[in-house]
């Protein structure tokens, strides 16, 4: 409830919130976020204990920038923000100006990634292990 307040009240660079929180769902307010024109583009970094793969694909496909499990790395967490905090979003129906590349094993989450990535106006590459990843990266850039 206070977290709705201020997103009311004020302009943020960044939110950052828990999936769980004392009074209900995080990726429920992220959807509110989402639809509201004042937060639409509001970058939004979740935190979570919940670390399966239908999870945090609930959070990324909800309209989160970032999804981070718990234990986190603090600097990690800490680089993202500042990443998320001074980057624009694209807009959807523009040409994608980002490539994006994702690494996973699991073809379930690595392909869920590329098209929730892809729905919000990136371009994506993906690939199945990080020699892989390293050798289309090194690719793609030629």
């Amino acid at each position: 409830a206070e977290a709705r307040q201020q997103l009311k009240q004020s302009t943020f660079a960044l939110v950052i919130f828990d999936v769980v929180l004392p009074d209900g769902d995080g990726v429920e307010l992220l959807k509110e976020m989402r639809a509201s024109p004042a937060t639409e583009h509001t970058p939004v970094l979740m935190l979570s204990s919940e670390v399966e793969v239908h999870d945090r694909l609930r959070g990324l496909k909800t309209g989160a920038d970032e999804y981070v499990g718990k234990p986190y790395d603090t600097t990690y967490v800490v680089a993202r923000a500042r990443q998320l905090a001074g980057a624009n979003r694209p807009e959807p129906t523009a040409q994608p100006a980002v490539t994006i590349l994702v690494i996973d094993d699991s073809v379930t989450y690595r392909e869920e990634l590329r098209q929730t990535l892809q729905q919000a106006g990136y371009s994506v590459i993906t690939a199945a292990s990080g020699e892989e990843g390293l050798r289309t990266a090194i690719a793609s850039r030629t």
